[in-house]
């Protein structure tokens, strides 16, 4: 086995850069970003729907998205 650090991903780098400009701004609170992380570890922040759904859940509209 190589002593050889495992380098992340283009992707995971891009991840990192957006969740760092993200933390702190009041829009987003720890748990907003904490499910949007999830949302990138299991491969589903790809999905429009869930992302939103992420995102408004801590606008205090639960799971819907807006206007449903």
């Amino acid at each position: 086995m190589s002593d050889t650090p495992i380098k992340p991903s283009l992707v995971e780098l891009i991840l990192e850069d957006m969740f760092s400009k993200i933390e702190g701004r009041e829009e987003f609170d720890e748990q907003t970003i904490g499910r949007l992380r999830h949302l990138a570890t299991s491969g589903d922040l790809k999905k429009p729907t869930e992302v939103a759904n992420a995102i408004t859940f801590s606008l205090g509209q639960g799971h819907e998205a807006p206007g449903t």
